[in-house]
């Protein structure tokens, strides 16, 4: 791997400015990528819930019967 740098090198293709060959000529494009890389951090979230009793009273009706026995003297 280490000669096929140097051909490169010998050959004009790297250590200079050139990006083709010695005699080409060529245009050189930069592009930009972006990379979105997550990082998680700690994010903590208490809840308070909060219970409101409210009492109300429903009548429930009910009958109730009495007999009362009297004696005649």
């Amino acid at each position: 791997m280490n000669n096929m740098y140097q051909n490169y090198q010998n050959m004009g293709y790297m250590g200079s400015n050139n990006c083709c060959g010695p005699k080409d000529t060529c245009q050189v494009i930069n592009k930009c990528f972006v990379e979105e890389v997550p990082h998680y951090y700690n994010c903590h979230t208490h809840v308070v819930n909060t219970c409101v009793r409210k009492h109300i009273y429903i009548p429930k009706y009910s009958c109730s019967e009495e007999t009362v026995y009297v004696d005649q003297c």
